[in-house]
């Protein structure tokens, strides 16, 4: 009796292996399919590598987006703020602020940014708001 030959929808097979957790092929096609046989090897190579390069990408596209994003959350809480001292300029009438005034809008500012209203020495404010 001959042995029929497998056929495999490998277009379909690649786009599961990308979506999957696993990061080997080899691991991917033996905890899924229980085999890893010279033809599936022939016909995947290159796909690990793809896939790092792929997540790698997904990953720098994700990081770029949260600073964009997290660029404009800032601009908008310095444009609350900023909104908030202008209106506190009438023509040539100036009305300043008071400490206690100053300390309230810090503490909005702060609080819409979830960093921490006190800081010490150590801190680098400005790096701070960098990394978020």
């Amino acid at each position: 009796m001959e042995a029929t030959k497998q056929k495999y929808d490998w277009p379909t097979l690649k786009q599961e292996f990308f979506v999957s957790d696993y990061v080997e092929v080899k691991s991917f096609f033996e905890e899924q399919y229980g085999n890893y046989s010279g033809t599936i090897r022939t016909n995947t190579t290159g796909w690990s590598k793809e896939k790092k390069e792929f997540v790698q990408d997904i990953l720098k596209k994700s990081v770029e987006h949260c600073k964009e994003k997290r660029g404009l959350e800032l601009s908008k809480s310095l444009d609350t703020i900023l909104d908030e001292l202008q209106r506190r300029v009438n023509g040539s009438n100036v009305q300043f602020l008071s400490v206690r005034e100053l300390k309230t809008l810090w503490e909005i500012f702060m609080t819409m940014n979830n960093k921490p209203l006190k800081a010490n020495k150590e801190d680098n404010f400005l790096q701070s708001f960098c990394e978020s």
